[in-house]
């Protein structure tokens, strides 16, 4: 399970990354090094054997939004919301290979809508639902705790851990 500790989920990627990357390496190796990372990152939730859930919270904005779409179940609260502004900021919407996940998952009409209008919707999406697959009050969410020090090995595990 992927939560966040902040008050959002994901804001997305950080713009001043790809800003500062070009500006460093105008032959665009290091945003393709970016990318490919991001690419890695959402084929590793995809083909995992481990079942994987987002526990998604505040916004979900465009990276973000490609990030969630690649784990299996997407949990939402009722405090979400889901916004793909990259083409009115003029970029590709290609994190992380999300684009076709979406599509896939939510309908290539909805998605489309969606990221031409650059418009915000909420958990879950009126015509998009695969994009948080379960909502619940935010109240009754926990943060959770950082995780505690490996048991050593051949120690008994208590059904808790």
């Amino acid at each position: 399970m992927l939560s966040s500790r902040g008050e959002d989920f994901c804001l997305g990627a950080d713009r001043r990354e790809y800003q500062d990357a070009l500006a460093t390496d105008p032959t665009g190796a290091t945003l393709r090094r970016i990318a490919d990372k991001a690419q890695r990152l959402c084929q590793a939730l995809e083909n995992t054997h481990a079942v994987t859930i987002a526990r998604l919270h505040g916004n979900v904005i465009g990276a973000g939004l490609a990030l969630a779409a690649h784990f299996d179940l997407r949990a939402g609260a009722d405090t979400c919301r889901f916004r793909m502004p990259e083409v009115g900021l003029g970029l590709a919407p290609a994190w992380g290979g999300g684009m076709g996940r979406l599509i896939a998952e939510a309908g290539a009409a909805r998605i489309r809508e969606l990221m031409l209008t650059c418009e915000d919707f909420d958990s879950p999406p009126p015509t998009a639902s695969a994009s948080s697959t379960r909502s619940r009050p935010s109240t009754t969410w926990t943060t959770p705790s950082p995780p505690g020090p490996d048991p050593s090995p051949g120690a008994p595990h208590s059904p808790s851990s």
